[in-house]
């Protein structure tokens, strides 16, 4: 049986916040989810750091150019 819920997570140059994010999500008492952590391109060190925390539970998409929130979403959704 797969998930209950999906949650995704976009990122653009959250390498500060990114870490801290992803481990506050997986920390909830309701475990039955997957995750999508979306890179909306970012400049910074953020998917690095999205892929050091990737112990294989995490859905991991980096977008090839800066799309925005509303159509990284539409793409974690359509990953869904």
């Amino acid at each position: 049986m797969g998930p209950e819920a999906t949650i995704v997570v976009i990122a653009h140059n959250e390498e500060k916040y990114i870490g801290k994010s992803i481990h506050s999500i997986r920390g909830q008492d309701f475990n039955n989810f997957e995750l999508i952590v979306i890179d909306d391109y970012s400049t910074d060190r953020t998917f690095d750091k999205i892929i050091s925390i990737n112990d294989g539970s995490l859905i991991v998409i980096r977008n090839e150019a800066q799309l925005g929130p509303v159509e990284s979403r539409n793409r974690g959704v359509r990953q869904a």
